[in-house]
């Protein structure tokens, strides 16, 4: 059962840093696939959506957290803990594609997820 407390917390991320200072970005997703002869892997691009997350910083070198999470990203974006987005994801963010790190859960009270965290890498 979510507290009132973290609904609060995730009403107020949606309503301040989402609706108030979020940008429109586009996710692809992509599916990973490995090859069963060498270990080769395959990443196939889906359908874009479009959705609205919070950039934090772009085009500037994170470096790494406590956990060594955010080395060398080139970006980094909160996103709403309900919407979807998976490592290896591209963003397309003012005409520049990323692709996602990683998600990283951001989490308060008993392990409720308030919001997801993700390192962008500009592909180039």
């Amino acid at each position: 059962m979510v507290s009132k407390l973290i609904t609060q917390m995730r009403t107020d991320f949606a309503n301040k840093a989402i609706s108030d200072s979020g940008a429109s970005v586009t996710r692809t997703p992509v599916t990973k696939t490995i090859s069963g002869n060498f270990g080769g892997e395959t990443l196939t691009d889906g359908t874009d959506e479009t959705i609205t997350v919070f950039i934090v910083k772009k085009n500037t070198k994170w470096f790494a957290d406590h956990s060594g999470e955010f080395e060398q990203a080139d970006g980094m974006m909160l996103v709403s803990y309900g919407q979807t987005v998976n490592k290896n994801d591209k963003i397309t963010y003012l005409s520049r594609v990323y692709r996602i790190g990683d998600v990283l859960s951001r989490t308060a009270g008993e392990g409720a997820v308030i919001y997801k965290v993700c390192p962008l890498y500009l592909l180039e």
